[in-house]
C-alpha cells in the first residue's frame, strides 16, 4: 500500500510540475503578445510643465529582479558605453531563448541593488542624452492648472527614465 501512496504523491507533483510549466510559458507568449504593461503617475506635478518619459529598454521576459530587458533602438550605444549604465546593468547572453530578441540584440538584467547615486546619474544622462541626439520621449503630458498629478498609461513593461520638472527619474517595470 505505501508504493501507491508514492505514485500518488509523485503524480500529484508531476500534475503540478506541468501547471506551473504551461503557466511560465503562458506568461512569455502572454508577454510575447503585448499583453503586460503598467502605469506611471507623477504626483504634486507643475502647471503648464511637460512630463516625459523614455523608455530605455523594454522588458521581454518577466521575472522580478531575474527580468531580462532589451535595448530599444536609440539607446543601444549609450548602454554600452555611459559608464552608469555599466554599473547599473548587466549584461545577458543571448542565446535565442526569448523569443522577442533576435540574435545580436543586446541583452541586460537590471541591478536593482546598485547605488542610488548610480541610478539618479543614470537618470540624467539618458536626459542628457536624449537633447544631444534629438531622441523624442516615448509619451510626453503637459499638466494643466489644477490638476495634481499626471499619468502615463498602458506602458509595455520596461525600463524606463521620466523628466519630472527639471530631475531626472528611473522607473523599471
Amino acid at each position: 500500500m505505501k508504493k501507491s501512496g508514492n505514485k500518488s504523491g509523485l503524480r500529484g507533483f508531476m500534475s503540478t510540475l506541468a501547471a506551473m510549466l504551461l503557466t511560465a510559458a503562458m506568461s512569455i507568449t502572454a508577454l510575447a503578445d503585448g499583453v503586460f504593461a503598467g502605469d506611471i503617475t507623477i504626483t504634486n506635478v507643475l502647471a503648464g510643465y511637460e512630463y516625459k518619459v523614455f523608455e530605455v529598454l523594454d522588458c521581454i521576459a518577466a521575472g522580478g529582479n531575474d527580468s531580462v530587458f532589451m535595448a530599444t533602438e536609440n539607446w543601444k550605444e549609450f548602454l554600452k558605453t555611459n559608464e552608469n549604465a555599466v554599473a547599473m546593468l548587466t549584461p545577458q547572453e543571448n542565446n535565442g531563448q526569448y523569443p522577442m530578441a533576435e540574435k545580436g540584440d543586446e541583452l541586460y538584467t537590471v541591478n536593482m541593488e546598485s547605488d542610488k547615486a548610480v541610478r539618479e546619474a543614470f537618470a540624467a544622462d539618458v536626459l542628457k542624452y536624449a537633447a544631444e541626439n534629438g531622441i523624442e520621449a516615448t509619451e510626453s503630458r503637459t499638466a494643466g492648472e489644477g490638476d495634481s498629478e499626471v499619468s502615463f498609461a498602458g506602458l509595455m513593461l520596461g525600463t524606463y527614465v521620466i523628466d519630472t520638472a527639471g530631475r531626472a527619474r528611473i522607473i523599471v517595470m
